[in-house]
This record gives C-alpha cells, structure tokens and sequence, in this order.
C-alpha cells in the first residue's frame, strides 16, 4: 500500500518510533514488487522494498527487486545483510531516494553488508549511500557485487554509486571484488566531506568512469579496462583498449573470459567464495572483479 515499504520491520506506526527487540529475521527467496512508480507526494509516501528500523540480524537472501517507489532499501538497524539478489529499478518522482539510504539512530544502528548482488538501476541521490555521523564504529562491507548500467539506462550522477550525503560521517566502508560496468559516473563517491578509514580493492572498472579514490584511505589491486589510468595504484593495472573480459555482459552473465591479474588475496572474514560458490584464489590466483575464472 502507498505510504508502506514493502516489508517493513521493526517499526512502532502508532507511535513512530522504533520497536525494541526485533532480531533474527531471514528473507528467502522472494520477490519483491513495487507499484512500478513513485507518489508525487515526497517522502515517506512512497513504497521502500525493505525498510528495517533498529532491528538486528536481518538477511535478504536470494531475491529480485522491480518497481519500488522509492528507495529499494531504507536501513536503520544491526548487523544487515544483502545478499545474491538482484534490484532491476525504482522509480523516484518527485521524492528523495537512493538504491540504499543507510543511516542509524544511536543505540539500533551498526554493521551492514551487501554482497554477491546484481544492481541495474541507480537513480535520485545514488546508490549505496552510508552514513556513520551517529555511530563512528559501524562497518559497511561491499563485495562480490556487479553495478551494470544497461545500454541506454540513464543514471542520475548525484552522489555516485557508492558515497554518502556530503556533511555526513563516510567511514570503514571496505569495497572489494566488484564489477563497475558501463558506469558514466564515479563509482566511489568523492561527495562526502567528512571520511575516514575507508578501502578499496580488487575491484574491475570496464568501460566506466574511473574513480579518483579521495574518500579512500588505502586502495591497490583495482582493474582499469578501458577506465581511464591506475589512479597511481601500486599494483593497479590498466588497460586502455582492453577487449570485454565477461562472457555476456548485455545478457548478465559477468563471468570472466580468463583470469585476471593476480589480486589482493582479501582476510577470511567470509567464506571466500564468488557469487557461483567458486573459491577465490583456488587455482592460486585472486582474480580481481566480482567473479573468479572458471575453467571450462
């Protein structure tokens, strides 16, 4: 209905405030529709996808996202994951939105992370947009993801793909393994005036605006194919008239042609797998973008 998100937890509408105690809430298998358009209304009165406020130990696993009115995902809450999914468009009008608006009240706010997804659409402010102005030890993890825009997709530029608002608190947001695909805008935001401890490896840029990094403390191992230069990376590699290292990236399928230059072999926070379940770094090479090569 207008003026709910889709799936909304946590959340108090008598009292507009936050629901104390939500926890261990898992998502599976869905598929998540919107009214295919935004109200005309501004703010909340349109239709999020997942709205989650003060909650902890969320997970959207396995999922598609079509036709959400505003932002297909509004978070304030715990330990968030995002994972395998694919968000194929919203639509803005005339409200405010973003992929992701990502912020916390003190005391329900805290680590998010979106991996292994497919994004398609980016649209208003932008894409992952992140805030710790009011938790400075939350941690937002980007990895294993694919942002691709269509062929003849508009894409607002705003805040990038992944940033924040420009006076808020941008910090330990670590980006790795990711493909930036046909992007005409900066991939990593230089938008936020205030950041801190933010990294970025292992990434592949193709065919895409390359970033300059200036919200990022540490960044090396980033593919640049037909993305512009190195960004004086170390161990950087670009290729400017580089061939299309993906299978079929018009029909979605980003697997990789060959392997890549050998990437930064990340910390075992996770299972170290690709969205396939193919083990990264099994042939002994890190592969860097969102896929490791396969052998056929």
């Amino acid at each position: 209905a207008e003026g709910d998100a889709m799936i909304r937890i946590g959340w108090d509408s008598l009292h507009g405030v936050p629901v104390s105690g939500i926890s261990n809430i898992a998502i599976r298998h869905a598929e998540i529709v919107g009214m295919g358009q935004s109200s005309h209304s501004g703010g909340g009165t349109s239709n999020d996808g997942l709205a989650v406020y003060g909650a902890t130990d969320v997970t959207l696993s396995s999922f598609r996202m079509h036709g959400i009115g505003r932002c297909p995902f509004f978070l304030s809450g715990q330990n968030i994951v995002i994972e395998h999914g694919w968000v194929e468009s919203f639509y803005t009008g005339d409200t405010h939105a973003e992929l992701a608006s990502i912020w916390g009240f003190a005391d329900t706010f805290g680590d998010v992370t979106f991996r292994d997804n497919l994004f398609t659409d980016i649209q208003s402010t932008g894409g992952i947009m992140w805030s710790t102005k009011e938790n400075p030890s939350a941690r937002l993890r980007i990895y294993g993801n694919t942002f691709y825009r269509p062929a003849g997709a508009t894409w607002p530029a705003a805040n990038g793909l992944i940033g924040g608002w420009t006076a808020e608190a941008f910090s330990n947001v670590t980006v790795y393994n990711n493909n930036f695909v046909n992007v005409d805008q900066a991939s990593l935001s230089n938008a936020p005036q205030i950041h801190a401890n933010n990294h970025a490896y292992d990434n592949l840029f193709y065919d895409s605006r390359a970033p300059d990094f200036s919200s990022y403390d540490s960044h090396d191992y980033n593919l640049f194919i037909r993305a512009g230069d190195a960004q004086a990376e170390p161990s950087g590699v670009a290729v400017e008239n580089g061939a299309d290292p993906f299978i079929d990236a018009a029909h979605f399928d980003f697997r990789l042609k060959a392997p890549t230059w050998a990437g930064l072999k990340m910390p075992p926070a996770d299972d170290g797998k690709d969205p396939f379940g193919q083990q990264r770094g099994g042939d002994g090479n890190w592969d860097r973008g969102a896929f490791e090569y396969r052998q056929p």
